[in-house]
This record gives C-alpha cells, structure tokens and sequence, in this order.
C-alpha cells in the first residue's frame, strides 16, 4: 500500500505470499506527495 498500511503476513514459516496492490492509487499518491521531483539525480539512477 503506498501509504505504508500492511496489505499481507506471513507467519513464522517459510510461505509464498501474494497480495493485490491496486496500481491507479499508488500513481494517484505519487502524484500527491511529489517525492521524486527532490531527488538528487547524480546519486540515485532512476
């Protein structure tokens, strides 16, 4: 979840997850809260 909220757990053994993200809201947050327009290009290769 692009807010952070836990979407699946797994237990204390070993176990394939799978979890639905829904796409449109992560775009939808990353437009909101603009992160990527600060990022120092030299350091990071995006």
């Amino acid at each position: 979840d692009p807010w952070g909220r836990i979407v699946i757990e797994g237990g204390e053994t070993p176990m394939l997850l799978t979890a639905e993200i829904e796409l449109d809201e992560i775009q939808e947050v990353r437009e909101t809260i603009p992160v990527f327009e600060d990022i120092r290009k030299d350091i990071f290769d995006f």
